[in-house]
Parts: structure tokens; sequence; C-alpha cells
């Protein structure tokens, strides 16, 4: 394993010289390897080239070698797209959760005595269920490291609806919602929930991305249509940072 690191670390770091070397290394040796191959072979003088492979004995390693340059060549680009893939994911989640830190200290600037959180949650390959990735608010919270089935709560509505949608909470819903699926973990104080999904560019929902609040929808001002359009557009601009995430995502059931 440290072997193989070691590897990939060199590959990355030499990543640009490799990209020239290896073609000309391979086209090189494969020139070499075909001009003696076919060096017996005249119209007088007809060989198969299976028996010519035989009996160019050891120069057979020039072919060898020269497929494991082209080998190596694709594990490179192989290598570099998963790079470059990690690294937008990456990108992408610190944006979003930059952007949600500033909503969330404005929704509590205008209400100073209440608390707000905001979680972005992804459907998995399965499209059975959903995970957190970022969000504001929430590191010490329950939901951080939790996941939940994708049809759960408002959130698992919104999924199914491809809109906005929001709900009160109590300790009668908290854990389980009206069609009966559970999941256990969610933050003890949470009053209400205003979720949007996430929609790739295909239009196919990835996600969720959810406010909640210890106050209800009309205290925390979560219900007022004009705070639900701005984190609409918020909702928006979150499905596009976080887009290459979609890819991954199965398909819910709606």
């Amino acid at each position: 394993m440290r072997s193989s690191n070691r590897f990939r670390r060199f590959l990355s770091a030499n990543e640009a010289w490799l990209g020239i070397a290896l073609p000309a290394a391979y086209a090189i040796i494969f020139t070499i390897y075909f001009a003696i191959l076919t060096a017996g072979i005249t119209k007088y003088n007809a060989r198969s080239i299976p028996v010519r492979v035989a009996e160019v004995g050891w120069f057979n390693t020039f072919l060898v070698a020269g497929i494991a340059l082209v080998g190596l060549q694709i594990y490179t680009a192989i290598s570099r797209q998963s790079r470059a893939k990690e690294s937008s994911k990456e990108r992408g989640r610190r944006e979003a959760e930059l952007l949600l830190g500033v909503v969330v200290s404005l929704l509590e600037l205008s209400h100073p005595r209440v608390t707000y959180r905001a979680l972005v949650t992804i459907i998995d390959s399965t499209g059975e269920n959903r995970s957190c990735i970022c969000g504001a608010n929430i590191r010490t919270d329950p939901e951080f490291s939790l996941t939940v089935p994708t049809k759960f709560g408002a959130a698992g509505i919104a999924i199914a609806t491809r809109s906005a949608q929001t709900s009160n909470i109590t300790d009668s819903n908290r854990n389980r919602d009206s069609f009966g699926t559970s999941a256990n973990g969610i933050w003890p104080e949470v009053a209400c929930v205003l979720a949007f999904p996430l929609i790739s560019d295909n239009g196919l929902p990835f996600g969720t991305l959810n406010f909640d609040s210890n106050a209800d929808l009309s205290r925390s001002g979560l219900g007022n249509r004009r705070v639900q359009v701005i984190l609409a557009n918020v909702a928006d601009k979150i499905s596009e940072m976080l887009k290459s995430y979609a890819a991954e995502a199965g398909k819910a059931e709606v």
C-alpha cells in the first residue's frame, strides 16, 4: 500500500513530462519492434506473423515494454481525471459551506433569539439513502454524520415532488414522518424545516438543501414566502456548486 501511494505521488508530480515521454517512448519501441518483425517477411519469403514472432526471440520484449507503457499512460490519464473530479467535489463542498454559513448568519441576525441550521444531503448511488456532506451550524449535531432514507421527512417529499417543502416538527414526527419512514438521531431541538431539492442539469434530484430552526415556521420566518424565494435562489446556487456529485447519485423513486 505504501509503495502504491508513492507510485501515485510520483505520477502526480511528473504528470507533465510523462504525458510527452510515454507516447514518444512507446512509439519508438513499436517502430523498432515492427521493423525487426517485418524484416524477414518479403513477397519471396512469406512467413506468417506467429512464425516470425517466434523467430525474433528476445526482441519480443520490445512489444511487452511498449504495451506496458501504453497501459501506464492510460493509468496516468485515469488518475488525472479522478484527481480532477475529487478536487472539483471538494471545491464545490467548501464553497457551498461558506455560502450557507453567510446565509445562516443573516437569518440569525434577523431573529437573534432563534437558532438556524443549513444541511446539504446527497443521495447515494443506490438511490435509497441520503447523507450529509456539508452545512452551516451543524458540526456538533447528530445529522452531520447521519444517513437517512431518501424518502424521509419533508426533504424526501421535496425530492419526490421536485419542489420546496415545509413542515413544523414536534416530538410526534421528529424521527418518523407521515409515511412511516423513520430516522434516529435528528436534532432534538428542531421545530421546523424548509427543504429544497438539488436538481442536476438533466432535471433529476440528487440531494437536498434543508434549512431548519428551533422555532416553528411562523416564529423563525422560514414559513414566510419572501424568505422562501430568497432561499430558493440559494438552493439553485448550491445545486450548481455541487453538480459534480450529481453523476454518482442514484435516481430517487418519484
